[in-house]
């Protein structure tokens, strides 16, 4: 099991939801994370 469920908006939070209404109803809810992770400071700096 999961410690915990990320998604990237509000939206996504709310689809969440209304997908997996069972988990809703226990109470698991989705922590949105944003601003998301900026994935370009793992880019390499080129030479």
């Amino acid at each position: 099991m999961a410690d915990v469920i990320l998604v990237n908006s509000k939206f996504t939070a709310t689809t969440f939801a209304n997908t997996f209404k069972k988990l809703h109803a226990r109470g698991i809810h989705p922590v949105v994370l944003y601003p998301a992770v900026n994935v370009y400071q793992f880019d390499k700096p080129h030479s």
